[in-house]
């Protein structure tokens, strides 16, 4: 379980939250700390581009 203190994020189809960064793509199951639990999707910098094309792939995948 991964805690964030502070993200800004946008929201993803209800369930989780993406983020871009400079590290590989990854998901985490993240608990703020007043207990509510979400996934977040870290995609890297060079996939901002591509965000409506991985939503589908992830979406198509749910």
């Amino acid at each position: 379980m991964v805690r964030y203190r502070s993200c800004k994020l946008l929201q993803w189809y209800s369930k989780g939250n993406i983020r871009f960064w400079a590290k590989p793509m990854q998901t985490d199951l993240v608990k703020t700390f007043d207990g509510k639990e979400f996934n977040l999707m870290s995609l890297p910098f060079y996939l901002a581009g591509l965000l409506d094309k991985v939503l589908a792939m992830v979406i198509s995948k749910v």
